[in-house]
């Protein structure tokens, strides 16, 4: 199933604000008809992070500068937690025998077995660090074959594989999932999953193994103890960049 770019004609006739990267659509003539409508767009995002209407061209622009100034200082604060993980990831990266393997390392081993065993994919592996954990972020950007199921093929799995009663509401959840081109992999039940076709689920239960051979989980749940290396989470596109299906 093929995403639709719902907002390729707004973002190509976007401004682009120099200092921030944020892409500006709105129209200049606005009638009530075609009030005072405002898209921002992140630099690489398909879908705007901000899509409204507004009553006057004035309250428009005190809005545009607001969020201009959120981007200005999210970028500073960006540039400066990059520079303090770059200390650290060299920190680690020079210590040829750690107790514990860094997981900017780990992320790099995932990215070229990722790129070996599966070619014709695009991957992104990104490290997430906060208080007491850290984090590896594994999303599927693009692929050469479908990836999700239509939707008459969803329906023959609910009706054979003994998952019982459905109802439309179920479907829809699904179906709006595939046709945005973006969904969490459930990494535990990635087998009993109606979106994903045999040949995803073939390639996300050998990621799930590449991604997790230097992890472990010692973590009691009843006891309510986690002990982990680092936390995973799988991803099917983002929100902002759907995935791209190529031929």
């Amino acid at each position: 199933m093929w995403v639709i770019d719902l907002f390729e004609t707004e973002r190509n006739a976007a401004i682009v604000d120099e200092t921030t990267g944020v892409k500006i659509w709105r129209n200049d003539r606005p009638t009530s008809q075609n009030p005072c409508q405002l898209m921002l767009f992140r630099p690489r995002a398909t879908k705007p992070f901000a899509n409204y209407v507004f009553p006057t061209s004035e309250k428009r622009a005190a809005y545009i500068e607001k969020q201009l100034e959120t981007a200005r200082v999210n970028n500073e604060w960006k540039a400066a937690q990059k520079i303090e993980r770059k200390e650290r990831d060299e920190k680690e990266m020079s210590d040829p025998n750690p107790k514990y393997k860094p997981l900017k390392r780990i992320a790099k081993e995932v990215r070229e077995q990722l790129k070996a065993e599966f070619p014709n994919t695009k991957w992104s592996v990104r490290t997430e660090y906060y208080s007491m954990g850290q984090h590896l972020h594994v999303t599927l950007v693009k692929s050469n074959f479908q990836v999700f199921r239509t939707e008459a093929e969803i329906r023959e799995h609910f009706r054979t594989s003994g998952w019982g009663r459905y109802d439309e509401r179920d479907m829809a959840n699904l179906t709006n999932d595939i046709n945005r081109g973006y969904s969490q992999v459930n990494e535990y039940y990635i087998d009993e999953s109606p979106m994903y076709t045999n040949e995803a689920k073939k390639m996300f239960t050998r990621v799930r193994e590449i991604v997790n051979k230097d992890n472990w989980d010692h973590s009691d749940i009843q006891t309510d103890y986690f002990d982990v290396h680092f936390y995973t989470s799988f991803n099917v596109g983002t929100y902002e960049r759907p995935l791209e299906v190529v031929a």
